[in-house]
């Protein structure tokens, strides 16, 4: 067999780990160099719909938590993205997820009850 040189999404590892995903419009709030080595890291919090920069799905750990899939100019490509994987990963069409379009509010909602 050759080598086709192509490496996989670092999500596919970690997919059977997660229950759900979701959907989310971010932004960029904090851009710096702490090192001034020209390395920049991007500081992102999702944000309202108006807002977004660009659209993140996140896969939900069954243990707690959230990693970011993806990331997509638009919402469109990201909800395209989402289908896609639920598709191919149907345990992860968990229907007590709203995704996608009440993620923001339900994530809220969820916190403020954890508190």
């Amino acid at each position: 067999m050759t080598h086709t040189g192509s490496v996989s999404p670092h999500w596919e590892r970690i997919v059977h780990e997660c229950d759900a995903l979701e959907i989310q419009p971010c932004r960029v709030v904090h851009r710096d160099d702490p090192y001034g080595t020209g390395d920049i890291r991007e500081y992102v919090e999702p944000c309202e719909p108006h807002e977004a920069e660009f659209w993140t799905v996140y896969g939900h750990y069954r243990a707690g938590g959230v990693d970011a899939f993806e990331d997509f100019p638009g919402k469109a490509e990201a909800v395209a993205f989402h289908d896609r994987v639920i598709a191919a990963y149907p345990h992860l069409g968990d229907e007590r997820a709203p995704w996608p379009e009440k993620s923001c509010q339900h994530h809220e909602a969820e916190h403020e009850r954890e508190r």
